[in-house]
């Protein structure tokens, strides 16, 4: 996935080549041009097997082809960092206070709770209850429905309590992870990709040095 920090328009590239100075990606989703222009900043994340992997550049040049169905070539300034999920099969993004993603847990009976989400990947999220509401007493392996919503787009996933400490919880979507496999629902993607450009757009990661 790759988004202009600019505009924050989200386009689909392909790796073509590298150098040790430079990053070439095809990009897809190019019908109504790409936006991007040399020394704008994008942000390009994707997969390794089950690694995540995200980073931050600079772009040097962009190539339109002049047959217009061909795709356009971007050239990225080789990054400097690569940031990378811990230990896990995919990136966590954390989220600010400010954030417009709300969480609600549904459990059977109809009882609904509305903590605060910590960070959140397309596996799971971590939770908070403040004061105001005091955290359910989940034993680990607790079924619940989880409803995520932001900007319009809503998704109701089913949900287990991994682990609970000081007012947090731990939640994963066991109908999108099961074991080395991935299959989250478009629904899932789409606003996983919306809390990404909220986190990249509020300066979380810092820009390459000049």
């Amino acid at each position: 996935m790759l988004l202009s920090i600019d505009s924050g328009r989200i386009c689909h590239a392909s790796f073509r080549n590298s150098s040790e100075d430079a990053v070439t990606l095809r990009v897809f989703d190019h019908s109504r041009g790409i936006p991007f222009h040399p020394l704008s900043i994008a942000v390009v994340s994707f997969h390794d097997g089950q690694r995540g992997s995200l980073f931050m550049s600079a772009v040097l040049d962009v190539d339109y082809p002049e047959d217009s169905k061909k795709s356009p070539r971007l050239v990225l300034a080789m990054p400097r960092e690569l940031f990378q999920a811990e230990r896990r099969t995919l990136i966590r993004i954390p989220l600010s206070s400010e954030s417009q993603l709300s969480v609600r847990i549904h459990t059977r009976g109809g009882r609904k709770w509305r903590p605060r989400p910590i960070d959140i990947c397309l596996g799971g999220c971590q939770l908070e209850f403040d004061s105001s509401q005091a955290m359910p007493d989940w034993e680990v392996d607790r079924q619940v429905r989880v409803e995520l919503a932001m900007r319009g787009r809503k998704t109701v996933l089913a949900g287990a309590v991994r682990w609970r400490n000081k007012g947090r919880l731990g939640v994963t979507f066991p109908e999108v992870v099961q074991g080395n496999k991935i299959s989250p629902p478009q629904e899932l993607r789409s606003l996983i990709e919306k809390v990404e450009r909220e986190w990249l757009q509020q300066g979380v990661l810092k820009k390459p040095a000049a």
